[in-house]
C-alpha cells in the first residue's frame, strides 16, 4: 500500500454464474441508433427499453431509452422519495417482461445433458426462479429448467406461461411496490 508498508495483494474475480447479475443495464438513444445504422437491432425511439440478447447472448445487456429523458433520468438520478417511488414502479413493469424472456429462453435453450450451463446466466435466472416455478417440487435449478422446457415442448403454453408470470410475480413483488406509491400519494 505505501512504499515503505508491508506488501498487499488485490485479487479480482468474477461474480459466479447463478450470482444475482444476471445483466448488464445501460441507457443510449435508440433514435441515434437508427440514424447512425438503419439495419440496427434496437427498437424504433418510442420504445422504452430493449432486452438485447443479439449483441452477445452470453451476456444480456437491458438497454433503456435515452430519448425518454423524463423516465431514464428518473431511474438513474432521482431525489425525492416519490422519484424512488416512481423509479421502482418503472423497474418492476419493465423486469417483469425481462424476467419473464429470461426464464423462458433459459428453460428452451436448456440442454440436460450438458455438465455446464450454456450461456452462465441461465443458471442464475433458474436458480433464481426454480423454487417459484415449482414450489411443490422443490427442483434444483436443472430439474426446474428441464420440467419447464417438457411443459413448453408438449403444448402445455397456457399453463407454463402461467407459471412463469407467477414465478416473475413471487421474486419482483410488484404489488408491493404499487401499494408503497398509492400510500405515498395518498398520504399527501
Amino acid at each position: 500500500m505505501l512504499a515503505d508498508g508491508r506488501e498487499w495483494t488485490v485479487e479480482v474475480t468474477e461474480d459466479d454464474a447463478g450470482g444475482k447479475n444476471h445483466l448488464e443495464v445501460d441507457r443510449t438513444s435508440f433514435e441515434e441508433k437508427h440514424e447512425e445504422d438503419e439495419d440496427t437491432r434496437f427498437p424504433p425511439k418510442d420504445e422504452m427499453y430493449y432486452l438485447d440478447l443479439e449483441r452477445d447472448s452470453a451476456n444480456p445487456v437491458l438497454w433503456f431509452n435515452e430519448d425518454h429523458r423524463e423516465i431514464v433520468n428518473l431511474i438513474w438520478a432521482g431525489e425525492s422519495d416519490y422519484d424512488n417511488l416512481t423509479a421502482n414502479l418503472v423497474w418492476n413493469h419493465v423486469l417483469t417482461d425481462v424476467w419473464t424472456r429470461m426464464i423462458t429462453i433459459a428453460a428452451i435453450e436448456f440442454e440436460a445433458e450438458d455438465s455446464e450451463w450454456t450461456p452462465e446466466w441461465h443458471a442464475g435466472v433458474m436458480d433464481e426462479a426454480s423454487q417459484h416455478l415449482f414450489p411443490e417440487l422443490n427442483p434444483s435449478a436443472r430439474k426446474a429448467a428441464q420440467f419447464l422446457q417438457e411443459e413448453l415442448r408438449e403444448g402445455g403454453h397456457v399453463t407454463a406461461t402461467k407459471r412463469i408470470e407467477s414465478a416473475v410475480q413471487e421474486i419482483l413483488d410488484p404489488a408491493s411496490g404499487f401499494l408503497d406509491h398509492v400510500d405515498r400519494i395518498g398520504g399527501e
